[in-house]
């Protein structure tokens, strides 16, 4: 019988006894039933569950319920564990063998579909050895035999099942599945039913689980109960902050009004912010022209003090030649001066000591000589009588002569020293009283005195005249005649400002017309795109059929097998979604004449009927072009309109800042035009005043003038008086200095005479005694001591007169070398002495002449450069006012204005105009903040779309402290006032919208998905029932019927949810969410819709509906008699316990398998029932009965062979414990035999 299964073979698949690899080839042949025996451990129910995997279903949908995780990693342990299921297609010989390997490192199977019946020789080779999984393909493809590539498991699937995916690989599945697919017509699902029926504890959820599986979107893979829930999934925060946001957005339009008198109050600041800007500029122009003639001072007194520096210099080399020849002239001076005075010294002293009487003494030194000789020669002969008395007195007295001569010597040369002495300080003393009355002559000052004189003399003529014709200062006449043409030049331009303000006003205006006009045509043009997206989208509604309906199934196959049928159908028809249309082409006797259709049991002529225009949709798609050639258009005048729009509102901004420019031109002017009229006046009054100020001025300096006189006479008379008093006290100092120097030399002369009186007396008193001895001793020997005391004494007298010539002989020399050599000089030495000092004086004369000359000049030009400085000093004053006002109150105000605007630049003028502005500035700016700062707390009050778009703003303003508190106040409320633009916060308020209609949407989706769901199952039911209707009954029962409902239009939500998708159909447009900005706030029934989706919405934000909880699932039989209906589970176990509930199990799946498989499919299946010890032998014949009418073989497992039971299987197949499996075929009127 072609489509079944052959045969199941396991090949080195694990022992359960050993937990090891079998070893060996054991193979498994279902075709008519078989009843699996053996040992419980054995391995019986795991290798059936091998089953279900040839139909492509998964371990978890196989393992559900059984505690199990693992099952092909179980079994096929070792790279050559395999299991090969041979099936056959069309005929006996159409063969094919699915291998199923476990994947490498993975609880996974893969497979490959040999083109080819099973042969043991592809899985062990001539080494009697298994071949392994990577190495079998090569094998066959050398043996001859086509191999598939490598299949994952739904891969596999899609081809067995000849399933129609939509991957890529899609198409060559097709290829795969047109080949080795198990049945010509797609099993899809089949798998479910495969694994429903190995199932050891199938409940009533599972059937209803089988039901959801069919019903929805996700098939095969599902691993829990996900796959039957449907979520509508949206944080309930979301929902709340759209609700905070929305309601933000719309406290913060109401403020509309207080932005646009914000915006007056900017454009008020930035107003006064010119005016100032335009001050500043004055400012900066009266610094230039000031600094210009502070430059001209400079340059006047450096030029001076250059000539000045030229006379200084010449005077001071002058004065400095002069100073270098004084100091030899003032050497020269003393040197002649101290000559003199030493000579005059010298003479004195040689008169003091009676050279001369030396001189003759000396000159009668010979005679005195001779004398002495002749006496000391008769003395020696009265010696000679007296013995040695004479020697001894001799000796003694030479002894006291020498003591005596030496005490002279030494007293002459102290005598001598101190003459020196006391010349060399009497000389000094000299040179400097000389000096220093040299120095000691008139104050420079009595020579400046005469000259001051003079000048007040002239300075009194100056005034007296100044007092009786005063006038006004040049500089005063010049400004009046400056202030009467500067009048006409301001007021020219006053008129010119306020011509410049009406055209830029009427500007303004023409750009604000042109905004407006721009913004009403965009407005227009997005109304016409908005219609345009509305015909686009209903347009392409109706081209794209929504999933399940009947029009989408048509265009889901190829056009000509219904061509003819599209002439006869009822377009109403087409969008509806529970007709399961299907095509049945094979069936028999269906086939009708060419030219006609069958709808139900008739046939149609329909050749002479035109094609309905929804077939080609060709009419439709020519208006969506037409459509969309007019969107486009509309799109690029849209664009051309913006843009113009952009251009437009830059163009506003530049004609409103214009504007502002002009005002501040024009306040400024008309301000400027005040002052110079009031100058004109004011200068006026200024002439007069100076006038009077001086002659006032001319009077009070006459008398400090002649004050000033009167002072310098009595100073002058002070001053001669202090130089003659200085010069007597001189000379006293230097009387008294050298009246103390003499007693200094008389008091040591004095000293000098007492010590050689004691020296003479002390000499005197010893030769007195040596007489008074020798007298006596001479006495005693008989000799005269009378004459020898004569002689004696006259030889001592000539004694000491030779002494004294010899001590004052160097006197003597230096008196006559004296008289011989200086004393012809001295007259010629004073003569030198006097010309030196004659010109010493006249060169230190000419010194202090050229000082008082030096002094005069510097004395002129200090008040000349006094003049100078004291103009510069109050050029310097006024521009540290102006600079201060630049940089104190202006430096902030730096605006573009116009630089040749002439404004009065008097300082004080300025200062008061601008303490005036920037006081306004500091109100306005401090209300402009308030107002500012109310706004901004509205806009930032709740977290949102307005708070991002402030906050990003604000971001992109400059750095703060760049700019200065008012510019920054602006700057802050220019962006507040930026969102109420139509270009600002249309995104914010299209996002409100698209978020909106995102709520619809997630609603709309999951309403459509229930809707789906609900129609499915109205579709399934319909299909249940008909294939029920073809199902063969068990004679057991009566009136089975299976009945499916949905019961998710029960929800009590359902009905906001849908509201909702109605506001989702209305407004969703793809292609006008990207081309138009919603500008326009949620009305109030979208945002009531969305408050009652927040309530509907749990904390959680999901709003799951699990569909198996509203499958209802009815079965209602009659059993013995009485009518039962099943419902739930426990309704479901109350049923009979002698397998009744595995009957109704199976009817249900029987049903579901002719939906699949259809009812003239030629598939034969392959079921496994476990444990068939559940069923009594009456259910368990009328069970296999049914399921063989059915084309459905069945296997089941006993751990015994119960007679009764075996006797319905057509094979009997023990599992040994060594793997190894034994098949009988069982007769029921024979005995069993067992196969080879």
């Amino acid at each position: 019988m072609p489509y079944q299964l052959r045969r199941i073979v396991a090949i080195n698949i694990k022992n359960s006894i050993t937990r090891l690899p079998s070893g060996r080839v054991a193979e498994l042949d279902p075709r008519g039933g078989v009843l699996v025996i053996g040992e419980n451990g054995v391995g019986k129910t795991t290798f059936l569950r091998l089953l279900p995997v040839f139909y492509g279903a998964t371990t978890s949908q196989i393992l559900r319920g059984s505690g199990r995780d693992s099952l092909i990693a179980y079994l096929l342990p070792d790279p050559s564990s395999c299991v090969v299921y041979e099936y056959e297609r069309e005929t006996e010989t159409d063969l094919r063998c699915v291998v199923m390997h476990c994947q490498s490192n993975a609880d996974a199977p893969e497979f490959r579909i040999i083109h080819s019946g099973f042969r043991e020789d592809f899985f062990y080779d001539e080494n009697n050895q298994f071949v392994l999984r990577d190495e079998y393909p090569r094998r066959v493809e050398e043996m001859g035999f086509e191999v598939t590539r490598k299949l994952m498991l739904n891969q596999y699937r899609s081809v067995i099942l000849n399933e129609r995916l939509s991957t890529k690989e899609a198409a060559d599945l097709r290829r795969l599945a047109a080949v080795h697919s198990l049945g010509p017509k797609p099993l899809t699902n089949l798998e479910q039913i495969a694994a429903a029926m190995a199932n050891e504890k199938i409940n009533f959820r599972d059937l209803q689980n089988i039901v959801i599986d069919r019903v929805s979107d996700s098939h095969g893979d599902a691993t829990g109960p996900e796959h039957s829930r449907r979520e509508l999934k949206k944080s309930r925060n979301d929902v709340i902050q759209w609700l905070e946001a929305h309601d933000h957005m719309v406290a913060v339009s109401t403020a509309a009004p207080e932005a646009k008198k914000l915006k007056e109050k900017v454009d008020l600041v930035k107003g006064l912010h010119m005016e100032l800007s335009a001050l500043k500029v004055a400012v900066k122009a009266a610094i230039s022209q000031i600094e210009r003639e502070q430059g001209e001072l400079k340059e006047r007194k450096e030029k001076r003090t250059e000539e000045v520096s030229t006379q200084t210099q010449e005077i001071e080399e002058a004065i400095a030649l002069l100073e270098a020849l004084l100091p030899p002239l003032q050497e020269a001076a003393a040197a002649t001066q101290s000559k003199v005075a030493t000579a005059a010294s010298r003479t004195a002293y040689f008169t003091k000591i009676n050279v001369e009487l030396l001189a003759d003494q000396e000159a009668a030194e010979a005679s005195h000589k001779s004398a002495k000789s002749s006496k000391e020669a008769e003395l020696a002969q009265l010696n000679q009588a007296g013995g040695d008395v004479a020697a001894r007195k001799f000796a003694r007295s030479q002894e006291i002569e020498i003591a005596y001569t030496n005490e002279l010597n030494r007293i002459s040369t102290a005598r001598q020293t101190e003459v020196v002495q006391l010349t060399t300080l009497q000389s000094a003393l000299a040179e400097q009283q000389s000096q220093e009355e040299d120095a000691l002559q008139a104050p420079v000052r009595l020579t400046d005195i005469p000259n001051e004189i003079n000048d007040l003399n002239v300075r009194a003529g100056s005034l007296q005249a100044a007092f009786e014709h005063p006038v006004a200062s040049q500089k005063a006449k010049t400004e009046l005649v400056n202030a009467r043409s500067e009048v006409g030049t301001i007021r020219t331009e006053h008129g010119t400002a306020g011509k410049k303000l009406l055209d830029a006003q009427a500007e303004e205006r023409r750009c604000q017309l042109e905004a407006t006009k721009a913004g009403e045509r965009l407005a227009v043009h997005g109304q016409q795109i908005q219609a345009i997206d509305a015909e686009i989208a209903d347009l392409k509604a109706r081209l794209d059929p929504p999933t399940g309906s009947l029009l989408a199934f048509l265009r889901s196959v190829d056009t000509q097998l219904w061509l003819d049928t599209a002439k006869v159908i009822d377009p109403v028809l087409l969008g509806r979604q529970d007709l399961a249309p299907y095509l049945a082409l094979n069936d028999p006797g269906t086939s009708a004449q060419a030219g006609h259709s069958g709808v139900g049991g008739i046939a149609l002529r329909v050749s002479q009927l035109e094609v309905p225009s929804w077939v080609d949709m060709k009419e439709l798609r020519e208006q969506i072009g037409r459509a969309q050639d007019v969107l486009v258009e509309k799109q690029r005048a849209l664009a051309e309109t913006q843009d113009i729009a952009q251009k437009a509102g830059k163009a506003l901004g530049a004609a409103e800042t214009t504007r502002a420019q002009t005002d501040a031109t024009l306040a400024l002017a008309g301000t400027a035009l005040g002052n110079a009229e009031s100058n004109v006046t004011r200068f006026e009054n200024v002439v007069i005043q100076e006038e009077q100020a001086c002659k006032s001025q001319a009077e009070k300096q006459l008398v400090i003038v002649k004050k000033s006189l009167e002072a310098l006479a009595e100073e002058k008379s002070s001053l001669e008086g202090e130089a003659v008093g200085r010069l007597r006290a001189l000379k006293a100092e230097f009387k008294s200095q050298g009246d103390r120097l003499s007693g200094e030399y008389n008091a040591a002369v004095l000293r000098l005479s007492g010590e050689q009186e004691l020296a003479e007396k002390r000499r005197t008193d010893q030769l007195t005694a040596l007489e008074a001895d020798v007298a006596r001793e001479l006495e005693g020997l008989g000799v005269d001591p009378v004459r020898v005391g004569q002689l004696e004494g006259e030889i001592q007298a000539l004694g000491g007169l030779l002494n004294s010539i010899a001590a004052n002989r160097h006197e003597v020399a230096s008196w006559r070398k004296f008289r011989a050599e200086i004393e012809p000089n001295l007259p010629a030495w004073r003569r030198v002495a006097q010309q030196a000092k004659e010109l010493l004086d006249s060169e230190t004369n000419a010194h202090a002449e050229h000082g008082r000359v030096l002094t005069s000049l510097e004395n002129s030009v200090r008040l000349e450069f006094q003049a100078i400085d004291n103009k510069i000093f109050t050029r310097d004053q006024e521009i540290s006012s102006l600079k201060l006002l630049r940089d104190g109150p202006l430096s902030i105000f730096d605006a573009h204005v116009p630089s040749k605007l002439h404004v009065d630049w008097d300082v004080e003028t300025l200062k008061l105009k601008v303490d005036a502005q920037r006081e306004q500035l500091r109100i306005e700016a401090l209300d402009l903040q308030a107002k500012s700062r109310a706004l901004r707390n509205l806009m930032l009050s709740k977290a949102g779309g307005v708070q991002q778009w402030v906050e990003l703003r604000e971001k992109e303003l400059p750095d703060e402290q760049t700019l200065y508190e008012h510019e920054w106040f602006c700057e802050k409320a220019r962006v507040l006032v930026g969102w109420f633009e139509p270009m600002e916060y249309g995104p914010y308020v299209d996002q409100l919208n698209k978020e909106m209609v995102g709520f619809m949407d997630l609603a709309s989706t999951f309403v459509g998905d229930l809707d789906l769901f609900d129609r499915r199952i109205q579709t399934f039911n319909t299909q249940l029932q008909n294939a029920l209707s073809d199902t063969a009954k068990f004679e057991r029962f009566r009136d089975l019927s299976v009945t499916v409902r949905s019961g998710v239009s029960q929800l009590e939500y359902l009905n906001v949810l849908r509201k909702m998708r109605d506001v989702s159909l209305s407004r969703h447009s793809s292609w006008r969410t990207h081309s138009v900005q919603e500008r326009e706030l949620p009305s109030l029934d979208d945002v009531m819709l969305v408050r009652q989706f927040k309530d509907i919405l749990p904390v959680d934000g999901r709003v799951q509906v699990n569909l198996s909880e509203h499958v209802r699932l009815e079965c209602s039989l009659v059993e013995n008699g009485q009518t039962r209906r099943i419902s739930n589970q426990e309704e479901f176990q109350a049923v009979s316990s002698n397998g009744n509930t595995a009957l109704i199990t199976a009817m249900f799946l029987m049903g579901f398998v002719q939906m699949i498989r259809g009812t003239d499919s030629g598939v034969r299946l392959t079921w496994v029932t476990d444990e068939v010890g559940r069923f009594d032998a009456g259910n368990l014949e009328s069970f296999m009965r049914t399921l063989n009418d059915h084309q459905i073989d069945v296997i089941s497992a006993s751990p015994s062979v119960d007679p009764a039971l075996a006797r319905q299987f057509s094979r009997l197949s023990y599992f040994e414990n060594t793997g190894a499996i034994a098949t009988t075929h069982i007769n029921a009127e024979e005995d069993f035999y067992v196969e080879d």
